[in-house]
């Protein structure tokens, strides 16, 4: 049996691809620094608006690129455990927060503004006394940053869920579905290729692309009708209808899939995975 499958999967672009992080880096940094700018802190005394929004996007820009980045780039293991699980949290803020610091020294000493008397002597100490005043300035707003992108994935109208018909499984459209089976962006579509576990979150691709939603692959894999996929590794569910077959690489085994990307298979679970999927043709 080859038959492709529409598949239902989570919902709300929550990490998006390199593309539109780009975009929501600098609709966060120029909002930013407008509303810096027009609040006028202490910090930027003397300057024009124009100066104070170049002043203050300068500040914010590569603050939220630096956090958005480090989130991005934070794959860890299913099932992480203690201070793993928090890693995707924490990180971020304290990497915009030591590019805040610098930035900020450099703007300051730029534009000539700040109390220089009240600077430390060297890099170090003054790179030092800049951390700790903008540290809890970039924990405050990557925290509501996190809130509000909870808030809007809970918020996603989108709703599918798996309908058994013979053979195939189709997606039909229903409000009351399980918080983990919320629809994909449209421009996504449904026909789920794989879903990996990166920290607390997964990340669902389809042939137009990926997404990256909260929860865990173990609750998904159970929610998901039988015969849909296969749980290769237990960080990577991928869809049968979208396996080539299995391949020995250096000294493990890959799943190849149509659409170019190869992912691991565990030990544990490669005799089964020959058996569901086979060789690669």
């Amino acid at each position: 049996m080859n038959e492709r499958y529409a598949s239902p999967v989570v919902s709300f672009d929550v990490v998006p691809a390199w593309g539109p992080l780009a975009r929501l880096c600098g609709l966060l940094g120029v909002a930013s620094g407008v509303l810096l700018s027009l609040l006028e802190p202490a910090a930027a005394p003397g300057l024009s608006f124009l100066e104070r929004l170049v002043f203050w996007t300068g500040h914010t820009l590569p603050s939220w690129t630096a956090m958005l980045a480090v989130w991005r780039c934070l794959p860890q293991p299913d099932g992480a455990r203690g201070f793993r699980r928090f890693i995707p949290v924490i990180l971020p803020p304290l990497t915009g927060a030591v590019v805040l610091a610098v930035v900020s020294l450099f703007l300051e000493a730029v534009f000539g503004v700040g109390d220089m008397d009240d600077v430390p002597v060297g890099f170090a100490p003054a790179l030092g006394d800049e951390l700790a005043t903008v540290t809890p300035i970039a924990v405050f707003f990557w925290g509501l940053f996190l809130l509000a992108r909870h808030g809007l994935a809970r918020l996603s109208a989108s709703r599918s869920i798996p309908v058994a018909h013979g053979d195939t499984v189709f997606v039909s459209e229903m409000r009351d579905l399980p918080p983990l089976l919320q629809g994909l962006p449209d421009r996504l579509g449904t026909d789920l290729v794989s879903i990996s576990s990166e920290a607390q979150y997964l990340r669902v691709r389809t042939p137009r692309g990926e997404a990256m939603v909260p929860g865990a692959l173990k609750e998904l894999d159970a929610a998901l009708p039988p015969g849909l996929g296969f749980r290769i590794h237990r960080s990577h569910w991928v869809a049968l209808g979208h396996c080539k077959g299995l391949r020995k690489r250096g000294g493990g085994w890959v799943c190849c899939l149509d659409t170019g990307l190869t992912l691991p298979v565990s030990r544990r679970r490669l005799a089964a995975a020959k058996k569901a999927i086979g060789p690669a043709a």
